[in-house]
């Protein structure tokens, strides 16, 4: 059985910049060999899916850019288990009841552009009061995948990386699971901050990839023995 491991996260924040919603190829490529780290560490590759209430043709372009910044990245790793796959999955709203703020308008596009594949409707709570139907969504996104890939896969992590309100409930579950682990970057809410050990220093991508570089920190001492220690803390992170 295929060992894996499955990496979701947000977008906005998280992967994207709060700023202006777009990251830096050097800040990517700097996250993709702390991925492609963990992968040699753990002998599995990595899975990854977007979850985030933007609007499924924004998510398209999206994906496409980092498709591309996959492949560049992937064309300078000389190991099979250094490259990193494309992304699995997203969901994505199809609903503009989803999207806080205003929005670019993006009809002309839905029109001419064909969805990518990868990308379903971000599911609605049955309960139309239900005041974060976001974090709903992404639950059930990410309960969702996660079942069908431990039918399929030897699931040996899970992480989801966040930094909102409708992350929480997502996070949650991951901690609940054996092998699962939180990460955040600076800029997140004190609520998902408090969800993990696991908190970048710097904002954004950068503080994700702060935060996976220190889970990877702690393999390594798991796996040399030559290596201090990890304290108290870290053998109850290590032992998940």
């Amino acid at each position: 059985m295929e060992k894996i491991i499955l990496l979701y996260s947000d977008l906005e924040g998280t992967i994207l910049r709060e700023s202006d919603s777009k990251y830096d190829d050097t800040d990517m490529y700097n996250f993709l060999k702390q991925v492609s780290r963990l992968q040699e560490l753990m002998n599995a590759k990595v899975r990854m899916h977007i979850v985030s209430p933007i609007s499924q043709n924004q998510m398209t372009d999206i994906l496409e850019k980092l498709d591309q910044s996959f492949t560049n990245f992937n064309r300078l790793q000389k190991e099979p288990i250094k490259k990193i796959r494309f992304i699995e999955g997203a969901a994505a709203s199809s609903k503009d009841e989803f999207v806080a703020g205003p929005q670019q308008d993006f009809m002309f596009n839905r029109f001419v552009k064909k969805m990518d594949s990868r990308i379903i409707d971000l599911k609605r709570p049955g309960n139309p009061d239900d005041k974060n139907p976001a974090g709903f969504g992404k639950l059930n996104y990410v309960k969702s995948w996660t079942a069908m890939a431990e039918d399929r896969y030897d699931v040996a992590m899970i992480i989801y990386c966040g930094n909102g309100m409708n992350d929480l409930a997502s996070m949650d579950y991951v901690n609940s699971k054996k092998g699962g682990f939180v990460i955040c970057p600076d800029n997140s809410r004190q609520k998902a901050k408090a969800k993990t050990k696991f908190v970048g220093r710097k904002t954004d991508l950068q503080g994700l990839t702060e935060g996976l570089a220190n889970l990877n920190k702690l393999l390594e001492k798991r796996l040399d023995p030559n290596k201090e220690e990890p304290d108290d803390n870290d053998q109850q992170l290590l032992s998940k």
